[in-house]
Parts: C-alpha cells; sequence; structure tokens
C-alpha cells in the first residue's frame, strides 16, 4: 500500500504540504520517496511509519529539498546510523524550522552515535554548503524527546548552530 501510494503522488508538483502518518510506509517505500517532483514542499510529515534500516537512505532525499520548513519522523523506528544524516541535515537545510524524530528508541542509542551525530554537522558547516543559502534569522527546533537514552544526552549540546536540541522528557 505504502510504495504504491508514493508512486501516484509522485506526479503532483504542486503540493506544498504532505501528511503520511501512519500509513503503511516502511523499509522498502524509502526508495520510492522522489522529492524532486514536490518542489514546493514545505511541510512533510511521515510519523508513526515503520522505516527502520531504510531511514538513512531516506533521510539522505531530503538534502536537495531547500524549501521544507517542517520535517516529522516521529516513532519511525529510526536506528542509529540515520544520525549521521540527521546530522547533515541540520546545517545543509536552511530553511528548515522544525525537524521531529522524538520517540524513535534506536536513534541516539550511545556516546559514539551523538559523536558521528555532531561529526556530520560540523563537516557540513566546514564545507560551507549553507553559504550559497540565503541568511536565515528562524532559530529552529530539533526534537530528540525519546530518541536519546539518558547516559547519552550529557554528549549532545542543547544547542547546535541555529537548533535547540530537545534531548529530554520535560
Amino acid at each position: 500500500l505504502g510504495s504504491s501510494l508514493l508512486r501516484r503522488l509522485t506526479g503532483i508538483s504542486g503540493l506544498r504540504a504532505l501528511g503520511l502518518r501512519d500509513c503503511g510506509l516502511g523499509a522498502n517505500s524509502a526508495r520510492y520517496f522522489n522529492l524532486a517532483s514536490w518542489p514546493n514542499l514545505t511541510y512533510l510529515d511521515l510519523s508513526y511509519n515503520r522505516f527502520a534500516s531504510a531511514g538513512q537512505e531516506l533521510l539522505n532525499k531530503f538534502s536537495t529539498t531547500c524549501r521544507l520548513r517542517h520535517l516529522s519522523l516521529r516513532c519511525c523506528d529510526l536506528e542509529a546510523d540515520a544520525m549521521v544524516s540527521v546530522g547533515h541535515l541540520v546545517v545543509c537545510l536552511q530553511q528548515l524550522e522544525v525537524f521531529d524524530l522524538g520517540g524513535n528508541e534506536r536513534l541516539c542509542c550511545d556516546q559514539s552515535t551523538a559523536q558521528l551525530f555532531l561529526q556530520a554537522a560540523v563537516k557540513e558547516f566546514g564545507q560551507g554548503t549553507f553559504w550559497a543559502w540565503p541568511a536565515v534569522s528562524t532559530s529552529g527546533r530539533l526534537d530528540l524527546r525519546g530518541s536519546v537514552q539518558a547516559d547519552v544526552v550529557v554528549f549532545l549540546p542543547k544547542k547546535l548552530g541555529r537548533f535547540h536540541l530537545l534531548r529530554v522528557d520535560s
């Protein structure tokens, strides 16, 4: 169901917002995302779908989506390897204001995963790809609540660039 839904949506180029919460998308569906076919997309909610090991593949596709302002992948069973892509995206998606990754219990499970996230962000910042985008004064929010193990929180900053990291449930 999920893959056929994505194939049908690919031809609708005028999409600005797309909510596909809990609609049966899974690891196989990640390969059918063709974000280039939605150049005006600013809001995307894929929460409560089970991407699991395909999370990094899916997140890598967002690096070319410059208009995206809201991206939600809450409770998508994302795995630790996706944190490298998260680090990359918080720097390269200059218009992104909300990046919701809460409830992914296996996403940031140890110190080395936190380090990979930070290294990816620093590497992207050092490559200077963000200089090509217009200046953005809006701060962003990266919601990692429910995705960071308690003993790993100390390794993540409260703020990274213009993003405030929500790291623990309050």
